[in-house]
């Protein structure tokens, strides 16, 4: 399953659906699910992403995190909130 695919199951676990999603999970260019999440500036499923412990700080091949994907797909809230956990996971 690519990581495009197990993000679409995202939703479903989000609504308690019993779908297990396995938060590590990269692609080969080291893409998370919260890094999709970031591209698509989906909010909720970033929010639920990180409560349920997915890594804010994880970096692409590129070493580009969640809130510098979110900035270049112009989603500056969802940037902020994931800089703001990023911060919050540091205390």
């Amino acid at each position: 399953m690519t990581i495009e695919q197990l993000y679409h199951k995202v939703s479903e676990a989000r609504l308690g659906s019993g779908v297990v999603i396995d938060l590590a999970a990269r692609d080969e260019a080291g893409w998370s699910l919260l890094h999709i999440a970031a591209l698509k500036g989906d909010q909720k499923n970033a929010e639920w992403l990180v409560a349920q412990g997915a890594d804010v700080d994880s970096r692409t091949s590129l070493d580009f995190t969640p809130s510098d994907i979110a900035i270049q797909s112009l989603e500056f809230d969802l940037a902020e909130y994931f800089h703001s956990a990023a911060e919050h996971h540091k205390t």
